[in-house]
Order: structure tokens, then C-alpha cells, then sequence
């Protein structure tokens, strides 16, 4: 931290001290202190988690300020929530990373539920051929839901049922 000087009162801190002590209470998030450090959105979505997706959460972002600083942390955690993903540990070490490094962010909207449609694939077997259901001459069918309407995915099914 930077050591204050001359007739400064302002409070020095690091907001990353505290996330272990909030990780370990997680109701103790409305009255905290660097609650006001935190991007709005990000402290919004905060606000409306449960306690232990909370608790999950603050220590995810205590893991990424460790290693890119709290600013790019909490940074990437806001993208995430902003883009409509949940915040996972790959997505916010690997996104906390490149922006103290300097990188922005790509903004990659989540899909429109609206234009989103079920996906079904009949499942083949690796040597070719239909895979039957027992007894019948049936195919059997793979039912993925809500895939986007632009994606179209391949899947490859190995091993035996």
C-alpha cells in the first residue's frame, strides 16, 4: 500500500486484504467496507447471490487479485457479469491476467433466449452406422437444448453405452 504524507486524511487500504475475512462471512457483505470498491454492476450482482455463491464468488476474486491485482480482478469479474456468464475460476484468472497486462476486454454478449433452439443429433456409432435402441430398429437420438441458432456443433460419441 502507499504511505500517505503531509495533511492527507484519506484511508490507505487494499480492498484485496479484506476478501479472505468476507470469503469466511459472507453476510458480512452489506456493511463492508470496500463494498463501495467494486465495480456497480459486479456489487449489484453480489448484492443478489445467496451466501454461499457469495462466499464461492469473493474467494474466486481473492485468487485473481493475488496474482493480477484487485483492480483487474474485480474488472474481469464485472465483464463476466455484464456478458451474462457466470463467474468461474478459468474465466476470471485467465480475464484478470490479460487486463493487467493492458488487454480489453472483447465484449461477446450472451445469446438471446429468444433466438435460441433445440438441437438434436442422432448418435452414430465410431465405426459408422446407427447406434439402435435395444430391441428396436430405432435410432437412438442425442437431445441438446437451447444451442444458438447460428452454432452448429459435431459430436462424436466414443466408447460403449
Amino acid at each position: 500500500m502507499p504511505r500517505a504524507y503531509g495533511g492527507d486524511t484519506g484511508t490507505v487500504r487494499d480492498p484485496a486484504v479484506l476478501l479472505p475475512a468476507l470469503a469466511r462471512k459472507p453476510r458480512a457483505w452489506g456493511e463492508s467496507p470496500i463494498r463501495a470498491d467494486f465495480p456497480d454492476r459486479l456489487r449489484l450482482s453480489i448484492d443478489a447471490m445467496e451466501s454461499r455463491e457469495r462466499q464461492r464468488t469473493l474467494r474466486l476474486i481473492h485468487r485473481a487479485s493475488e496474482s493480477a491485482g484487485f483492480d483487474a480482478a474485480a474488472r474481469a469479474a464485472e465483464h463476466l457479469v455484464e456478458q451474462g456468464h457466470g463467474i468461474d475460476e478459468a474465466s476470471l484468472m485467465t480475464l484478470a491476467r490479460r487486463i493487467a497486462a493492458g488487454e480489453t476486454p472483447h465484449d461477446e454478449p450472451a445469446p438471446d433466449p429468444r433466438r435460441l433452439r433445440p438441437v438434436h443429433a442422432a448418435v452414430r456409432r465410431p465405426e459408422g452406422g446407427m447406434m439402435t435402441k435395444p430391441g428396436t430398429a430405432q435410432p437412438c437420438v442425442c437431445s441438446m437444448e437451447l444451442w444458438p441458432v447460428e452454432h452448429r456443433v459435431s459430436v462424436q460419441l466414443s466408447g460403449g453405452f
